[in-house]
């Protein structure tokens, strides 16, 4: 009886499966950079190989996912997901045991990220079995010609609308923020602008991220003398990551130069050799700002500093906060692309448009 009725087991499993890594690698082709920093988080593989598995991994997936939904090539693509899924769940098995809060970047629709859990890897679990299932009890699987046999042509179009659809969210979510409003506390953050601007935009951020580094000056140099000059203050907290080396140690840095009044040109002249996080370097650069350095050494060291980061530290996590750079603008999360790219544009065009409408 299980072997008469396998085909159509094999037909479920390979109809789940297949639409569940074709889901998964929708928003990671959408938005590779988002991804990425997913990856990166991990702190597995080295940078110079995250641009291309950021791209190729998210298509493989794809194609595995496509095969199997088809009934073609089910042996490799099998072969793929039972590699992937093997991967990812030792990926997760190295995550949890580091104690790293971040956020899966393997299932991803939305945009919106899942922080690692035992339930996720017990997840991914689940599917790996239920590959291995197939891979073991292959037979020659229902295809096309069955697959149409038995369901109607309305059927298969109201499948091909509902992926239209699930596009059609992917799309919108990534313009767009959150519709629930953050209490922020500002207290000593660092800022650019003018505290009294109309809007607010702060960025959860740690240093030793290179995206970070990169992102930061670009929204700085808008906030002080581009497109958002005199309409927005840019506040940076400090977010510093788990799983990067010294990224506490130049957070408590930063803000011993903030207590003197050079966060931002501290920042500027660290963020120019990111990899030296040793003490000396911190001292040196502070030494090249001319601050007084008996000062630097004790606020950087100081339990207020320690105190103040950790304290960002758990509002972020309280606020949902993920990955960095996170951005919240006027109180809503960003969740859009975290790229400068497509946020300036949108903060520009909602000045625009609120422009348009105080004109009398």
């Amino acid at each position: 009886m299980i072997r008469r009725g396998w085909p159509w087991v094999s037909l479920l499993l390979r109809t789940y499966l297949g639409t569940v890594f074709i889901m998964a690698a929708i928003s990671k082709i959408a938005d590779p950079v988002f991804f990425l920093k997913g990856v990166h988080a991990y702190g597995l593989l080295p940078m110079a190989l995250l641009p291309a598995v950021a791209v190729i991994l998210p298509w493989l997936e794809l194609l595995a996912g496509a095969l199997l939904l088809l009934g073609l090539w089910v042996w490799p693509a099998l072969l793929i997901i039972n590699g992937l899924l093997l991967v990812f769940t030792l990926a997760l098995v190295w995550a949890l045991q580091q104690k790293l809060a971040i956020s899966c970047a393997c299932f991803d629709l939305l945009g919106q990220g899942e922080l690692i859990s035992v339930k996720t890897l017990l997840r991914d679990i689940v599917w790996f079995m239920l590959s291995l299932t197939l891979w073991i009890g292959h037979r020659e699987p229902l295809g096309l010609k069955a697959v149409w046999r038995y369901f109607s042509k309305k059927s298969i179009q109201m499948f091909l609308l509902t992926g239209l659809a699930l596009l059609t969210c992917q799309t919108g979510v990534h313009a767009s923020f959150s519709a629930t409003y953050q209490k922020i506390d500002l207290t000593g953050v660092p800022y650019v602008g003018s505290a009294d601007a109309r809007h607010q935009m702060v960025v959860y951020a740690c240093f030793t991220c290179p995206f970070c580094r990169k992102e930061i000056p670009s929204i700085k140099a808008a906030v002080e003398s581009g497109a958002l000059k005199g309409q927005y203050a840019f506040y940076w907290k400090l977010w510093p990551l788990m799983s990067h080396q010294g990224s506490f140690a130049a957070a408590e840095a930063l803000m011993g130069a903030h207590a003197q009044q050079k966060f931002w040109p501290y920042f500027e002249l660290l963020a120019k050799d990111p990899e030296d996080i040793s003490l000396d370097h911190f001292i040196s650069v502070a030494t090249t700002l001319k601050l007084d350095i008996k000062r630097f050494t004790q606020d950087a060291g100081s339990d207020s500093v320690k105190q103040w980061v950790q304290a960002a530290k758990q509002e972020g996590y309280t606020l949902g906060v993920k990955r960095t750079p996170t951005f919240f603008v006027d109180g809503y999360e960003y969740t859009g692309k975290n790229k400068v790219e497509a946020l300036l544009p949108l903060l520009v065009a909602r000045l625009d448009h609120e422009n348009h409408l105080r004109k009398p």
